[in-house]
């Protein structure tokens, strides 16, 4: 299972690079559209750092 680990821990990587490119999007021009991807990006980020996502991948 060291393979979805990994896949998991990148997965989280990326999706905190998106959430704070985001943040900045907002800060320097504030449209819906930045808002919008900022909050999917961090709903995306407490998934898939919960224990119960890492359960379920983990089990199937």
């Amino acid at each position: 299972m060291g393979g979805v680990e990994i896949i998991i821990q990148v997965g989280t990587y990326i999706t905190l690079l998106d959430l704070i490119f985001g943040i900045i999007w907002i800060l320097v021009s504030f449209e819906p559209a930045s808002v919008s991807l900022t909050f999917l990006a961090a709903i995306v980020l407490v998934l898939i750092t919960s224990e119960e996502f890492k359960n379920e991948i983990e089990f199937g």
